[in-house]
């Protein structure tokens, strides 16, 4: 058996202070299968416990575990780490799941892979006792690693960490931009970009496939290095250096050489489908001390020339110091979405358009950004100003920047692309057409953030525009998300919805005061039109992760969604989401009609109802003047006081101006009256007879005034109607 640590002497069990080895000790007398063998304390008030357990053990174990296994457990007296594992054998095999310690000798048993933060409130010594004799049986199978466990890692014995940039060659040097000393372990930051710094020669090598272990003791020279890996010099990097004199040439030789090598591991011998692992080696001196020493470089006066490669002693190696590094890949749309959990990588390479990069445009851009969306066409005309920095997630050194420019800069040098490019335009007035056209047109989805009406109209109708467009906008007061998102055939369009969404406003009633504003803006400068809202950036926060989530799904969507979520006092979130609605198009003397679907099917109920005799009531909606368009949304029915009659029909006022003012409030001034609508008897004409004529008229001067067209719908069998916008 190997001796126990020198510091520490035996005592009496009963006179142990610490707690957790008192009541390991008082447990042990207590189960079956363990047997106290001794106590011990060092100057220091550790503790440490001498026991014998026997796991069970096959008849055939694949690992060398006995049947009765002498242990130690020491106790710190802090209580700052897990207890830890010992064999006193000095046989105990190499398994996985050892940890790595100072000495090879004795083993030390890795019982958990949770940190001991997380374990220390739920710690009981009967549990312990029962987890390192499951350890001894699993191992002594093969089964304590699972076949789908993740392989362990080559070494663990690490000294530092190396990032390469994203773009990473290895037939380019990299430059050092960064190093770190955390904890006492350095942290080298590189980067393809020369600099004044010394760099790192990078010898990029594949090794010969291993059965998975770990390496426990790291070399700590070039010699050992060679040791560990078999003739690693002479099969591996003397050919590297002789295949790469071109860039040895090219290099500056002060700069440090990286060994970086792939390991292909194997889970057993007849594993044929290895994982890869990459560790590195810093090597402690210079390009031109190393080749020095390897005596591959010879002086003549002042001037360098190689020799030959085969006249260097191995020993000489030994004056060649390397630390193991960790190395790691900068930060990449793959890892992105990975970490995100996004395994759909075409979902992810889809082009994709941003037109508005404001506060909630830009969180919910960087949203999907991090999550590895990386091709993006972005558009806005703004600036940043000190005051968007409430809410705008880019930083004080972009003040007086392109916000659409600046938000392209961060994102390609976040993921390492330059597959993101910006435009500094106004959607609605560009300055190059062309541009603009080229950019819109080559998206597959393109997202309306610009909180813009007349940008949401315009892009309905635009036809160079060939994506689906989502528009994403919050309410007035900033507590909740509005997404009108098109169908993927584009069949309705977002105008459309944006009707939809008011008549959706109109019939909920929790919707109410949903666009209504309850404070004033803030001024930040001297012109009339610098103000801005109040808005908690909170909510902006919360929002656009709802509206980069929805985004994320939107591929298996491909129905058009009408959706508000609003953020509660409380931080619970409320929300309402429906299909958007078709709409029918009729074009009558150069004006353009849109009718809901919904609108229809509730005029043609209404008349129905009230057959034999006549109804009517007004048409609420919306009038887009730039694309010569009605929209019809719904109606307020016959009032009470209305008069219907077989043959005639003479429509009240009583609520209808109470109803108006309701609607005109609740949609912020969008749905309003624009005309009127009345049923005809079974059989008749939808034409117009005298009474509807003097009706016209009627319509006519009340709304010519407004600069609103006149509208008349007539209503007949099987839900026929004729539109009238004009005498005849």
């Amino acid at each position: 058996m190997l001796d126990l640590p020198p510091s520490f002497s035996q005592v009496n069990p009963k006179t142990l202070e610490l707690t957790k080895a008192y009541d390991f000790y008082n447990t042990l007398l207590k189960v079956d299968y363990n047997e106290f063998v001794s106590a011990h304390r060092d100057d220091h008030g550790n503790e440490l416990i001498v026991y014998i357990t026997q796991p069970e053990i096959s008849q055939d174990p694949k690992n060398d575990i006995r049947y009765k296994e002498e242990l130690y457990v020491v106790f710190a007296k802090n209580d700052n780490h897990i207890p830890l594992v010992f064999s006193r054998r000095p046989d105990f095999p190499e398994v996985p799941h050892l940890n790595a310690m100072p000495l090879e000798y004795p083993r030390c048993l890795c019982i958990y892979e949770e940190p001991y933060e997380s374990l220390k409130h739920n710690w009981r010594s009967i549990s312990f006792i029962q987890r390192i004799r499951e350890w001894l049986s699993l191992t002594s199978r093969g089964e304590l690693h699972q076949d789908d466990q993740p392989l362990e890692p080559f070494m663990i014995n690490i000294e530092g960490r190396l990032i390469l940039p994203s773009d990473y060659s290895p037939t380019k040097e990299i430059f050092l931009t960064k190093t770190n000393d955390y904890s006492g372990l350095i942290t080298i930051v590189g980067s393809h970009s020369p600099n004044d710094l010394n760099g790192f020669l990078v010898c990029d090598l594949i090794l010969k496939p291993q059965v998975h272990h770990i390496i426990r003791y790291a070399p700590k020279t070039l010699f050992d290095l060679n040791e560990l890996l078999v003739n690693f010099i002479s099969d591996v990097f003397k050919p590297w250096l002789r295949k790469n004199l071109d860039l040895l040439n090219n290099s500056n030789f002060e700069n440090r050489i990286v060994l970086l090598l792939t390991i292909p591991k194997l889970r057993d011998e007849q594993d044929q489908n290895p994982s890869l692992e990459r560790i590195g080696f810093l090597i402690g001196e210079s390009l031109i001390e190393v080749c020095k020493i390897l005596k591959l470089v010879g002086e003549a006066g002042n001037q360098l020339g190689w020799l030959p490669f085969d006249n260097f002693d191995e020993n000489d190696l030994k004056e060649i110091r390397v630390a193991p590094l960790s190395i790691y890949t900068g930060f990449n749309p793959q890892q992105a979405s990975v970490f995100n959990g996004i395994f759909d990588k075409p979902e992810t390479e889809k082009k994709m358009g941003l037109i508005g990069c404001g506060a909630l445009g830009s969180q919910l851009f960087m949203n999907l950004i991090r999550s590895g969306y990386y091709k993006w066409n972005l558009i806005d005309n703004d600036i940043l100003l000190p005051h968007n920095l409430a809410r705008h997630t880019l930083h004080s050194y972009d003040v007086g920047s392109s916000k659409a420019e600046a938000l392209a800069f961060v994102s390609n040098t976040l993921l390492g692309v330059n597959d993101i490019s910006w435009l500094q335009e106004n959607y609605l007035t560009p300055k190059d057409v062309k541009v603009l056209d080229e950019s819109l047109g080559e998206v597959d989805i393109l997202l309306d953030v610009s909180a813009s009406i007349p940008v949401a109209r315009k892009l309905s109708h635009d036809i160079t525009v060939k994506s689906r467009i989502v528009s994403i906008f919050l309410n007035p007061k900033g507590t909740d998300l509005v997404i009108l998102a098109e169908p993927s055939d584009r069949s309705i369009r977002l105008s459309e919805l944006e009707a939809s969404y008011y008549k959706l406003v109109i019939d909920t009633e929790r919707l109410h005061s949903h666009i209504a504003k309850d404070s004033e803006d803030v001024r930040y400068s001297s012109s009339c039109r610098d103000l801005s809202a109040i808005i908690e950036q909170d909510n902006i926060s919360i929002l656009a992760g709802i509206g980069s989530k929805f985004i994320k799904k939107i591929g298996g969507m491909p129905n058009s969604k009408i959706g508000i979520w609003s953020v509660q006092e409380s931080g619970e979130i409320i929300t309402i989401t429906e299909d958007g609605e078709g709409f029918l198009a009729i074009k009558e003397n150069d004006w353009n009609f849109k009718l809901s679907e919904s609108a229809i099917k509730k005029l043609a109920k209404l008349r129905t109802q009230k057959l034999p005799k006549e109804t009517g009531g007004i048409l609420l909606g919306f009038v887009d003047f730039n694309d010569s368009t009605t929209y019809i949304i719904d109606t307020i029915p016959s009032p009470s006081d209305s008069r219907e009659y077989p043959n005639a029909y003479y429509r009240g006022i009583k609520g209808i101006h109470e109803k108006l003012e309701n609607i005109y409030n609740w949609t912020y001034g969008n749905i309003t009256y624009i005309g009127e609508w009345h049923s005809h008897p079974v059989g008749c004409s939808l034409n117009m007879s005298d009474d509807d004529k003097t009706l016209f008229k009627w319509i006519e001067e009340h709304m010519s005034p407004l600069g609103y067209p006149p509208l008349m719908i007539i209503l007949g069998d099987n839900a026929d109607f004729k539109i009238h916008n004009q005498l005849i």
